[in-house]
């Protein structure tokens, strides 16, 4: 058993530390990990051969080590900060024990790697925040004995498992499935509730590749529930390992690295979701396959959206450049770069084109080509205008709330934070509540475009999320 697998685990240990290439010079040391901070080693002596003094850095792309109690480790990209000598009596220190630090990204425990390209899992398990409750499996039941009126608590099955998804191609496998643990204190005894998702691709992949699919699975989880979601504990899977006679499992390798710490928020409920599994369990295929099929190609949709969602401290004018930027992007990916041309535009569009006089300046001839090439582009206001037209007249009118001309004063605000100027500033929104409110329309509007483009309607997700928009902006 990992000792704690949470990514903001903190624990220490004792054991021996020695790098690759030099497997019969090992050192004693005690490994300290503290909740995705550090991850550091103390040793008694240094792995650095040169010696090459307290202020250099000297980076060690791989050490190994082994806890006292058996464990294999694998500490990546570490770099040692300086070594210290104590001075004796004499003022000499060539007889005095050598300690150094060693500092780490990335701990791997339970297993040896060489090499950081042979560094692969054949599956993870990731638990995200608001998992347990998105899922809403509930293993409890009450009894009542109708003669002495008593109730009793039962569990009538420990584990269940929620789903199982293979995406078409064969390139990835998603299970969740929820257990029970027991909890024991002092004078109390009680059940965790776990969750967690494990991601199998179909042959062994390094911790990056994971990381991506988990990022999408993050996103997805944090449209469903409305919050933002966090990993809170990653596990690779390695080989089948016989425990016991006839009894083979996978290793479990826990993976630590350094992270910020997420935000702590208030318990969500299931009411304020958008969607929970329940309401798109029947479907939940075809809504995982859109999704990780959009992803490659929504990927800057996704970084400009989810990065503002799950960043509290962003300023709501750099939202919303984030959010105009994700629909202006959302619309040109599904709905292209320009309109339909009207008849003869092309044929008037050449015209202009050569009638610009020769001898303009460059740079003047330039802007007058690109102009009349983009004109019957679509502009930001016509891409935020087309979307808003695109959801259902109730959606839209409660939306917008009266405000019909929102799409360009949308444009008129980018247009001033993004270029400046004293005319452009006036056109603007006035100040932060103003800015405020405009994001959540914004985002209301990219939110709804994402769940239809799950294939998930308008009028299952609306009451939750036109809920949340009036609460916001009250």
């Amino acid at each position: 058993m990992i000792r704690d697998p949470s990514l903001y685990a903190e624990f220490a240990f004792r054991g021996l530390w020695w790098l690759p290439e030099r497997p019969s010079e090992k050192l004693a040391g005690t490994l300290h990990v503290k909740g995705g901070y550090d991850i550091k080693l103390e040793l008694l002596g240094t792995l650095d051969d040169s010696r090459s003094g307290h202020d250099e850095l000297v980076k060690f792309p791989i050490i190994l080590g082994t806890s006292e109690r058996g464990e294999p480790c694998t500490l990546l990209r570490a770099a040692q900060t300086g070594y210290s000598a104590p001075l004796n009596a004499v003022g000499d220190h060539s007889s005095m024990p050598v300690t150094s630090e060693v500092f780490a990204d990335r701990l791997y425990l339970g297993k040896h790697y060489s090499d950081a390209g042979g560094a692969r899992f054949r599956s993870v398990r990731v638990r995200l925040t608001n998992l347990e409750e998105w899922l809403g499996w509930n293993p409890f039941r009450l009894s009542r004995d109708s003669e002495t009126g008593g109730t009793t608590l039962q569990v009538p099955s420990p584990y269940r498992e929620h789903f199982e998804f293979r995406e078409p191609t064969g390139s990835i496998q998603l299970s969740a499935c929820s257990t029970l643990t027991e909890t024991h204190a002092l004078g109390s005894f009680g059940v965790k509730f776990n969750a967690h998702i494990e991601i199998a691709p179909p042959e062994p992949r390094q911790l990056e590749w994971f990381s991506e699919r988990i990022f999408e699975l993050r996103n997805l989880l944090t449209l469903f529930t409305g919050r933002p979601a966090y990993a809170e504990m990653i596990v690779g899977l390695g080989e089948d390992i016989e425990y016991a006679p006839g009894t083979r499992f996978p290793e479990e390798i826990g993976i630590y690295f350094i992270i910020k710490r997420w935000p702590q928020h208030e318990p969500i409920r299931r009411f304020d979701m958008p969607i929970t599994f329940e309401g798109v369990e029947s479907n939940l295929p075809s809504v995982l396959g859109a999704w990780f099929s959009a992803a490659q190609k929504l990927r800057l949709v996704f970084e400009l959206f989810f990065g503002a969602e799950y960043n509290d401290e962003m300023y709501v004018d750099s939202k919303f450049i984030n959010l105009t930027q994700a629909l202006e992007v959302f619309h040109r990916v599904t709905r292209g770069g320009r309109p339909d041309p009207p008849n003869g535009y092309n044929a008037w569009c050449r015209k202009a084109l050569a009638s610009i006089p020769e001898g303009f300046p460059e740079r003047l001839s330039q802007r007058l080509r690109d102009g009349i090439i983009q004109a019957n582009g679509y502009s930001l206001q016509d891409r935020l205008a087309d979307l808003i037209s695109r959801l259902e007249a109730s959606v839209r009118d409660k939306i917008l709330d009266g405000d019909y001309d929102f799409p360009r004063k949308v444009t008129r605000a980018r247009n001033y934070l993004t270029h400046g100027g004293e005319g452009r500033r006036r056109e603007a929104f006035s100040g932060p509540s103003e800015y405020f409110r405009a994001n959540e329309k914004l985002r209301t509007i990219l939110r709804f475009h994402l769940f239809e483009m799950l294939g998930i309607p308008e009028q299952q997700v609306a009451p939750a999320l036109l809920r949340r928009l009036r609460a916001l902006q009250e």
